[in-house]
């Protein structure tokens, strides 16, 4: 039995790009996690309490522990200590 292989092989690059452009690629830092919190930690989380508002969780990348982003949800991971440098 000979089973069509064009259609076959489009159907899984279609697959495969949809896949690749749902979930995000993960950077110096981050990893991909199940569930990525809403509330991300800042480094501004040092001078004030933010209001988050939890979401539904979904996959995505997050900060390796010891890590909190560098200005906002979508900036790069780095070492609390170093917040100092950012905040202002």
């Amino acid at each position: 039995m000979k089973f069509p292989s064009v259609p076959v092989g489009i159907y899984l690059m279609l697959v495969s790009s949809a896949i690749a452009e749902e979930l995000p690629e993960c950077v110096c830092n981050d990893v991909m996690v199940k569930c990525v919190r809403s509330c991300q930690k800042l480094c501004v989380d040092k001078l004030y309490i933010r209001k988050c508002r939890y979401v539904q969780c979904k996959r995505g990348c997050a900060c390796t522990p010891g890590m909190v982003r560098k200005r906002d949800i979508t900036g790069m991971c780095i070492h609390r200590k170093d917040c100092h440098r950012w905040i202002i």
